[in-house]
């Protein structure tokens, strides 16, 4: 299996516990990054022609803070300059805050078929710890935009302040009937330049949302938090 991961660097605030490239003041120079990524993907195409790709992935950053425009530019020079699979999984990472109807409608446009929603928690007093741009309201209302589609939501474990009750909102029923997977990410702290920060070890686990976010809850590892 081959995929194709394309990532856009921009987002509207950097979440504190991000250690991805994403720049929340640079969002003037989207063309021009647009401009390379369009034209570094036309100077791979050739040693990448005999290559037929099943999945694209499109992450960030926040790609669903740029102007749709720039995703469907993107879509159209991937299909244009390399071979896809007859059915190929197509996704994009979307900010509950960002996401509008015409965002979709233009994301379905060109095949973007898989939509990885960044819940992270369903408390507002930890997203706004984490320097979230949306409220648990706004991933509900993300969700209900995205009902019939495939979405998959993260979720984040072994924050510093995280409570049993602030988690347990994550089980309320107006999420768990648009989901198909929940995502679960842990954290630990570390030292950067004299201050403890939560720092992400990377995906740990997706799990079937069949039974209800519960049953994702009650099978997760324990968020225990590691200082370094």
């Amino acid at each position: 299996m081959s995929g194709i991961y394309i990532h856009v660097p921009f987002c509207k605030s950097k979440c504190y516990y991000c250690d991805f490239a994403s720049y929340p003041h640079e969002v003037g120079k989207t063309d021009i990054y647009f401009a390379c990524l369009y034209k570094e993907m036309k100077g791979r195409a050739q040693s990448l022609k005999d290559y037929v790709f099943d999945t694209v992935y499109i992450g960030g950053g926040t790609p669903s803070f740029v102007d749709p425009k720039y995703i469907v530019g993107a879509m159209r020079q991937i299909k244009n300059l390399y071979r896809l699979s007859d059915d190929p999984e197509i996704t994009i990472e979307i900010n509950p805050g960002t996401l509008t109807p015409e965002k979709l409608k233009a994301y379905k446009s060109v095949g973007i078929n898989r939509f990885s929603v960044g819940l992270q928690s369903a408390d507002d007093d930890m997203l706004y710890k984490l320097n979230r741009i949306h409220t648990a309201a706004d991933f509900s209302d993300a969700c209900a935009m995205l009902k019939g589609e495939n979405v998959s939501a993260d979720i984040l474990l072994g924050l510093e302040d995280q409570t049993e009750e602030g988690f347990a909102k994550m089980s309320n029923p107006k999420f768990e009937i648009y989901l198909d997977k929940a995502g679960e990410y842990r954290f630990r702290l570390k030292a950067r330049n004299g201050q403890v920060i939560a720092s992400s070890e990377g995906y740990t686990k997706m799990a079937s949302c069949k039974n209800g976010i519960d049953s994702v809850i009650k099978n997760a590892d324990s968020p225990i938090v590691v200082a370094e």
